[in-house]
This record gives structure tokens, sequence and C-alpha cells, in this order.
């Protein structure tokens, strides 16, 4: 599974124009996606190594906080 990192939003990127999505809702979804992963790997890897339930509540918590800051950063820097 290692050699899938970083490919998903490069694959969503290149399928938005058959959704029929612009660039700017095409760099928010592969955003989107992005964080989506970085939640689910994160979580996943914690999970893995037999870390204890409020670790991994921990985790998720912060990539969901480091996600919204991103995303906060994005839409700031877009308007």
């Amino acid at each position: 599974m290692a050699d899938c990192w970083g490919r998903t939003p490069g694959r969503c990127r290149g399928s938005c124009p058959f959704l029929g999505l612009g660039p700017g809702d095409t760099a928010w979804l592969g955003l989107a996606v992005a964080l989506t992963e970085q939640v689910g790997w994160a979580t996943a890897a914690v999970v893995r190594a037999d870390a204890p339930r409020r670790v991994v509540a921990t985790t998720i918590v912060v990539n969901l906080l480091l996600g919204l800051i991103i995303v906060a950063a994005k839409g700031a820097l877009q308007h």
C-alpha cells in the first residue's frame, strides 16, 4: 500500500474534467481527498501500532485540526 501514497489527489484531479468541475472546484476536491487520506493513514498507523484508544482519538483530532487550518488558509488566500 505504501506505493499508493500521494497518487489519489492526482487521480482525482485527472478525473475532474469528466465530472464537469472547473479549476477551482478541482483544487478543493483534491484538497479534500488529500486531507481525508492524511487522517485515514495517520489513524491506520496508530491503530496498527496497537496504541490506546485515547492516542487514536488524539491523532484523529490533531489531524482534523491541521486539515481545518489548511482549509482556512486556502480559503483566506483565495479571496
